[in-house]
């Protein structure tokens, strides 16, 4: 006796796939992916908020990710400095400037650990920082960060280089407020 494989009509197949698809896209992140993926995709989420001027659903979603990472990655795991510096830049244009502080504060604690002090991340959260209490009027402290993150980027990069101009500006801006 000869077996016969059944035959579906086209429309079947096609409403077939499409269902599939739905469904993927409705499962959660981590039925498909681990933790630090799912950390990810939350980042690059959170970032499409921003991109959008969403900053709302931005912080929401940024939140939801450094919770995630802390409990499933640890707490000084370096892909939560990204997570806290984004949601510090959220955090900043809500005008939730001392959550904004302490995101970056956590940020740059997690990328001391995690890389060598002449690191560019090291040196791009001190700027952001500085650049935050500069903005804050907080010059004395700004002045500081400022100094210090040129100095990384002076030997990291050269004192030529776009980096290192970036932060001597945003030092000399800062005397000009402080005046």
């Amino acid at each position: 006796m000869k077996k016969t494989v059944p035959q579906f009509p086209a429309q079947r197949i096609g409403l077939a796939s499409r269902l599939i698809l739905l469904v993927l896209s409705l499962a959660p992140i981590s039925a498909m992916a681990g933790p630090r993926e799912d950390c990810a995709a939350l980042l690059r989420q959170g970032a499409q908020y921003m991109d959008q001027h969403n900053y709302a659903k931005a912080a929401d979603t940024l939140e939801l990710a450094a919770k995630l990472g802390e409990t499933a990655l640890g707490p000084n795991a370096p892909e939560l400095s990204d997570i806290y510096n984004a949601l510090a830049h959220t955090d900043f244009n809500l005008g939730h400037y001392a959550d904004a502080i302490t995101a970056l504060q956590r940020a740059l604690a997690i990328r001391e650990k995690a890389f060598p002090p002449t690191h560019p991340k090291v040196a791009n959260s001190i700027n952001d920082l500085a650049f935050l209490e500069d903005n804050l009027g907080r010059y004395d402290e700004a002045e500081a960060l400022y100094k210090r993150a040129a100095s990384i980027q002076e030997k990291l990069q050269g004192p030529d280089h776009p980096e290192t101009v970036r932060v001597l500006n945003n030092l000399a801006v800062l005397y000009l407020h402080a005046a």
